[in-house]
């Protein structure tokens, strides 16, 4: 069996970059059904709420959150793997070696292959419950009718939001932008085992733009791909292209990245059809991206698929305007426009304490609660600022290069784009200070 390093995690004081993890082929043993694979996720799932029970959490919430549409084995498989790699980024959090993450095989995908990929999760979960002082695991929700992929999918997304809920890091442009660079690559080798020739320019980065023009131009993209596989039936795949609900509210970069999930899937498949046996390699590491580049990669894909047998023609409206429209203004009641510092000024004698205060595409806030000795490793936003207002304590700030200078209660720091910051206690009472990062998809990079 072969190995090959595709990506890893690598884990800034309470924030992640993927950077790699180790991938081995997939080898299910037993014929399972969309019930055994059900129960294998909600085990899984009982695991993660023994986790916050023990550490005084609870999942994070996404309200916002469309119904679900049909979902089939090849969505649930790519979904399975994002999870995967969000067990084994907890891991890395909790000082834990990585696990092998299977590869996703190029042919019609199989309950079989799902369960196995929940297994690996198991696996990763095991080694995490003595730093979570072993609770007590409850007893997992029992299927009461046959269940599908559709319920499947829905496990695991309750399991990816309870991930989210320990303390994994917020998605940023750099993480979408190697899921939208692996869709390219895909459709590269769709275009070549297609006899399609001719070279495609890549598509201009347009500045300014947001998570939610991006979303957009997925849901365009994976529309044009519906309609060439139901015009070319050498490209039709089982069961059809499916359209997930629209996102309504606010949308950030993990909301784009789950859609490009979908759009991987179903190029997964087209693959499939077409004699392609190359699974999907993730791209290398970015950094600095932005959602103007994710964009601008939709963009190339499109600009892909127009140039397989069976393309829609391109319409005027599939043309992303020039100038980027304004952001919309986010209100709300005015009781949610005021914050208490008792709110989010709590210790951990374990780790740095992070709370969210408010968030929008504009913005993020988060009060923090830094004790003696703790600290945060220097790092650095590639597309935003950060701006510190210090509440109580004091801290050694670093600004790269080995720098840093003392600062204290009422001082306000400001990290411009792409500026080293960080800071470690050095006084005696806790360190508190809310952090502005502007916008909320600034992206985060480890100066380490």
């Amino acid at each position: 069996m072969e190995w090959a390093v595709v990506t890893m995690v690598s884990v800034l004081r309470g924030w992640m970059v993927v950077c790699a993890v180790l991938v081995v082929g997939i080898a299910p043993t037993f014929a399972a059904t969309p019930s055994d694979t059900y129960q294998a996720i909600e085990a899984v799932n009982a695991e993660l709420s023994a986790f916050h029970d023990a550490n005084g959490t609870m999942a994070a919430a996404d309200p916002q959150a469309p119904q679900l549409t049909e979902r089939l084995p090849r969505h649930v498989l790519q979904k399975a793997r994002e999870v995967l790699l969000k067990v084994q980024a907890l891991r890395q959090l909790n000082g834990l070696a990585l696990q092998p993450v299977p590869e996703i095989p190029v042919r019609e995908v199989q309950p079989d292959d799902v369960r196995y990929f929940v297994e690996r999760m198991r696996d990763g979960l095991k080694d995490l419950r003595p730093i979570f002082g072993n609770p007590p695991v409850p007893k997992p929700t029992v299927a009461v009718r046959p269940m599908s992929p559709t319920d499947n999918f829905a496990a695991l997304r309750r399991a990816e939001l309870q991930l989210d809920g320990l303390g994994l890091p917020q998605t940023a442009p750099n993480d979408v932008m190697r899921i939208a660079l692996s869709v390219v690559n895909d459709l590269q080798l769709v275009r070549v085992a297609t006899g399609v020739a001719g070279a495609v320019a890549p598509s201009p980065v347009v500045p300014a733009r947001r998570p939610v023009d991006t979303y957009e131009n997925a849901v365009g993209l994976l529309v044009d791909i519906k309609v060439l596989t139901e015009n070319n039936s050498s490209l039709a795949i089982p069961m059809g292209v499916v359209l997930p609900n629209k996102r309504t509210g606010t949308i950030r970069p993990a909301h784009v990245l789950d859609l490009l999930g979908t759009v991987l899937a179903e190029i997964s498949a087209i693959k499939a059809k077409v004699g392609v046996t190359q699974p999907t390699a993730l791209a290398p590491p970015q950094t600095r991206k932005t959602p103007s580049d994710v964009h601008a990669a939709v963009s190339y894909a499109r600009a892909l698929v127009a140039t397989l047998p069976g393309a829609r023609p391109k319409a005027a409206g599939d043309a992303p305007p020039t100038e980027p429209r304004p952001a919309a203004v986010v209100k709300g009641p005015a009781a949610e426009r005021v914050f208490s510092v008792m709110d989010f000024a709590k210790s951990d004698p374990k780790m740095v304490h992070r709370h969210v205060i408010t968030q929008s595409e504009h913005a993020i806030v988060t009060g923090w609660n830094v004790l003696p000795g703790q600290g945060l490793n220097s790092h650095r936003h590639p597309a935003g600022q950060d701006t510190w207002v210090v509440l109580s304590g004091e801290a050694e700030y670093f600004t790269g290069g080995g720098k840093s200078r003392r600062i204290k209660a009422g001082d306000v720091a400001v990290a411009g784009t792409g500026q080293v910051h960080g800071a470690r206690n050095i006084g005696s009472e806790p360190f508190v200070f809310v952090s502005i990062v502007a916008p909320a998809d600034a992206g985060l990079e480890s100066d380490e």
